[in-house]
């Protein structure tokens, strides 16, 4: 099994010739593109955003095009052109009659919300964006492109930003929770040309609804703090985090370009919430994330702060995302060289924290770079802050690390993986937060513990799960900042007390109960970290065979940069 999934894995991606060459102190430096001279009779004009949704990259699919022509061609030769207008005529008029009546006389044929904008599946952000309702999904609203193109906010192929919304109600109508997703990055020019030919560099051909598991689910016996908020997952499509910053747009051939504007993409949807929906009126903001979109809430929660309404209590939660500056299985600086070329591509300078690249430069001219990392930029951080990380984070393991085995497959190997663990548990209480911080570190192989992991994942020889950890400190911290009511006097001691066994609490809200179980030897601190005798040592940990080339095979599809020999 070894040798086949070594053979499997074994590639390198190599597309180096089009990026930019590493920072170093002197500026912004990019290899200049070699194009063939045109003559003045086929000379192009350089693309610029295109008008509407509809001819993105020069496609068109309006009225006019040739097949459609052919095909009124066609039916004209068959029969006469007045035969076929009034046969058509009677066609829609037919289809308007029925949808008048169904529509107004019969009534909508799926649940009605009293939110505004809650009538439509794939809004424009002029209604109060997207449907209501506690269904389990998200519906997608599109910003509308005019909006967009004012300040350039585009997704890689350029198109304009989108986003996932589900309503709130109850309780939970003035509280909100922004979500980034995971995605990955693209790390060369080449390579975040062809994620635009994807929904991951592209709003043009995206979900109209998404599901909303862990911490954004509706299900309250799966999210029983927050099932009913209002929630947004951002439409991830900038390739870099949300922090893509350039405002030059990036020729990849003569008649091909991208757009790296994911700092804008973020604001942008923020401002249509403002000024669309009830967000402007949030007494409670969560700012979450997770893998890259996790690592993108280490770079922008403050920034995104700055941008709500000051009255909002404001905490952030980054999933999965606590990359580290390790060398990997070889002893190389694989990982650090990665980012330094995703920094200079992206533009990420101004992006980052202002404070942390500033201390990094005066320290070593160049080393802005430096702070992409969440083990330096932390302390920087002034947002609560809130880390759910594994010590064997999927990711890290296949890209940090490099190492790509099965471990029982590859023993000589798994002392060096027990080590990169214990390096990145330590590095997470050694990166500065504040005391009122919290992080729930497991030793599983996992990922996405605010997702799948929410209800799921726990600590060895407890019940506390990711939930637990998180939402005992979340309602720790608010009630000493006095910015939100428990749900129960029971729910209330139990944050502000350590308990020493299971209590089962029953919390009713508008005539709904919800049983929360909580669990046992809550730290005054709430920083929870798993057992750290052995890498498999949490009897709870699926290490199965079957989940590891699941895992493999999922990261192996994604875009990739490095692979070493072996294994």
């Amino acid at each position: 099994m070894a040798d086949q999934m070594s053979s499997m894995m074994d590639y390198e991606y190599h597309d180096y010739e089009d990026e930019y060459t590493p920072l170093d102190g002197s500026g912004d430096r990019r290899k200049t593109f070699k194009k063939k001279k045109l003559s003045s009779s086929s000379k192009k004009t350089s693309r610029l955003p295109p008008p509407s949704e509809t001819t993105y990259r020069g496609k068109n699919y309006g009225p006019n095009s040739y097949k459609e022509r052919g095909c009124c061609a066609c039916l004209c030769r068959c029969f006469s052109c007045w035969t076929l207008i009034i046969i058509l005529a009677m066609l829609w008029t037919t289809w308007l009659t029925l949808w008048l009546t169904t529509t107004y006389l019969l009534g909508p044929s799926t649940p009605s919300s009293s939110t505004p904008g809650a009538g439509g599946g794939d809004g424009d952000g002029s209604d109060g964006g997207g449907l209501g309702g506690t269904d389990g999904v998200a519906y997608m609203v599109k910003v509308p492109y005019e909006i967009a193109s004012k300040t350039g906010a585009f997704c890689l192929d350029g198109s304009p930003p989108a986003y996932y919304i589900r309503m709130g109600e109850h309780s939970g109508t003035d509280a909100w929770i922004l979500h980034l997703p995971d995605g990955q990055w693209c790390y060369n020019a080449t390579n975040c040309y062809q994620r635009s030919l994807t929904p991951l560099g592209s709003s043009s051909n995206i979900p109209e609804v998404i599901p909303t598991p862990g911490l954004l689910s509706s299900d309250p016996q799966v999210n029983p703090d927050f099932y009913n908020w209002n929630m947004v997952q951002f439409h991830y499509c900038d390739g870099a985090s949300f922090s893509s910053n350039s405002p030059y747009e990036l020729s990849i051939s003569d008649d091909s370009v991208i757009y790296q504007r994911g700092s804008a993409v973020l604001e942008s949807i923020i401002n249509i919430l403002l000024n669309k929906t009830s967000f402007g009126e949030a007494k409670r903001i969560i700012f979450s994330g997770t893998g890259s979109g996790g690592i993108g809430v280490f770079y922008q929660a403050d920034r995104v702060k700055s941008l709500l309404p000051p009255t909002a209590t404001y905490h952030a939660l980054a999933d999965s995302a606590f990359y580290t500056d390790s060398v990997n299985r070889s002893a190389y600086v694989h990982i650090r060289i990665q980012f330094q070329r995703l920094f200079n591509l992206h533009h990420m300078l101004e992006s980052l924290d202002s404070d942390c690249t500033q201390t990094k430069v005066l320290a070593e001219p160049g080393s802005g770079w430096k702070c992409m990392f969440p083990e330096y930029a932390t302390k920087y951080i002034q947002t609560p802050l809130f880390i759910a990380n594994s010590k064997y984070d999927p990711w890290s393991i296949w890209n940090i690390l490099s190492m790509r085995c099965y471990p029982q497959d590859c023993p000589e190997l798994s002392p060096l993986m027990e080590r990169f663990g214990a390096d990145v548990s330590s590095k997470i209480q050694a990166a500065g937060m504040p005391d009122a911080d919290g992080f729930f570190v497991t030793s599983c192989y996992t990922g996405d513990l605010i997702g799948q992991g929410w209800d799921q994942v726990s600590l060895e020889g407890t019940d506390v799960m990711v939930r637990d950890a998180f939402s005992t400190w979340y309602l720790r911290r608010t009630s000493e900042e006095g910015g939100e009511q428990k749900r129960s006097g029971d729910r209330e001691r139990a944050v502000n007390s350590t308990v020493s066994t299971p209590a089962n609490v029953v919390a009713s809200e508008e005539g709904l109960n919800v049983t929360v179980t909580v669990p046992p030897t809550l730290p005054k601190d709430y920083r929870f970290i798993d057992c750290a005798s052995s890498m498999m040592c949490n009897s709870q940990c699926n290490w199965s065979r079957d989940l590891f080339k699941l895992v493999a095979d999922r990261l192996q599809a994604m875009d990739d940069f490095y692979i070493p020999v072996n294994h």
